[in-house]
C-alpha cells in the first residue's frame, strides 16, 4: 500500500532538515563613532531591523569605526567609513561587514528594491528604498542574488526577507561592503578624496552599530 503524504507535511519535513541559519551573537560597540567628514550619519529607526548577515564568520556582527580622539575600534581600520582607498585618492563610502561567500543577506528593513547592477569586481550592488527613508546599497552580492530569492527590482520586501547572498570577488575577496544614502538614491556613488562629499551618502556606522546591538 502506498502511503499519501500532504505537500504541507513534505514541507514541513524538509524544513525540519533544514541547516539553521546562523545568526551572529549581539556586539555592542565599546564607545560613541565620530562623524567623520562632515558627513550625516543615516537615521536609526525604532521599529524592527535585522543584522544584514547570516554567518559563521567569528566576528560577526562586529562594525569597525574611528572614534572621536581617532582611534579606530576593531583590528582592520580598512574596513571602516571614510578609510584611505587607493592610496588616498578615494574615500571608503561604506563599512564591510565580515560574511563568507553565498551567505545569505537579509533586509535590515522593509522597502522596495530599487536598483541591481554590477559593482565591483564581479559583484553586483542590491539598493533597497527602505520605508524608513534611507535607501542601503547591499554592495559586492552575488550576481544571481535576486533570482535565486524570486526578486526583481521593484520587488517589495520585509525586514528580514532574504535578498541576496555574499558575493566572491574577482579578487578572492567576500564581505558585505554596506552604505547608506538620502531618500530618492537609485545609484551609489564614489567618493574622490580631491572633490567635496557626494550629497545624497550618509554615514551609515552609527545605524550598524543599532543593528549590531538589537538586531534580530
Amino acid at each position: 500500500m502506498i502511503e499519501v503524504v500532504s505537500l504541507s507535511c513534505f514541507m514541513e519535513a524538509l524544513m525540519a532538515k533544514a541547516p539553521t541559519i546562523p545568526n551572529p551573537p549581539v556586539w555592542t560597540a565599546p564607545s560613541a563613532p565620530a562623524q567623520v567628514g562632515g558627513v550625516p550619519f543615516a537615521p536609526t529607526t525604532s521599529g524592527t531591523v535585522y543584522w544584514p548577515i547570516r554567518t559563521k564568520d567569528p566576528r560577526g556582527r562586529e562594525v569597525n569605526y574611528e572614534e572621536p580622539d581617532g582611534d579606530v575600534v576593531t583590528s582592520n581600520a580598512s574596513r571602516r567609513f571614510m578609510a584611505s582607498r587607493q592610496n588616498g585618492a578615494r574615500h571608503h563610502a561604506g563599512v564591510d561587514l565580515w560574511g563568507n561567500a553565498s551567505d545569505i543577506i537579509l533586509a535590515c528593513e522593509g522597502g522596495k528594491i530599487v536598483n541591481f547592477y554590477h559593482f565591483y569586481k564581479g559583484t553586483y550592488a542590491l539598493l533597497v528604498a527602505c520605508d524608513s527613508g534611507i535607501v542601503i546599497n547591499y554592495g559586492e552580492v552575488a550576481q544571481d542574488s535576486l533570482i535565486q530569492f524570486g526578486l526583481n527590482v521593484g520587488s517589495k520586501v520585509k525586514a528580514g526577507d532574504k535578498i541576496g547572498r555574499v558575493g566572491l570577488m574577482t579578487s578572492g575577496s567576500h564581505m558585505c561592503h554596506f552604505e547608506t544614502y538620502t531618500s530618492g538614491t537609485i545609484l551609489n556613488s564614489s567618493w574622490r578624496a580631491d572633490k567635496p562629499r557626494p550629497p545624497s551618502l550618509l554615514n551609515p556606522t552609527q545605524y550598524l552599530i543599532d543593528l549590531a546591538a538589537r538586531g534580530s
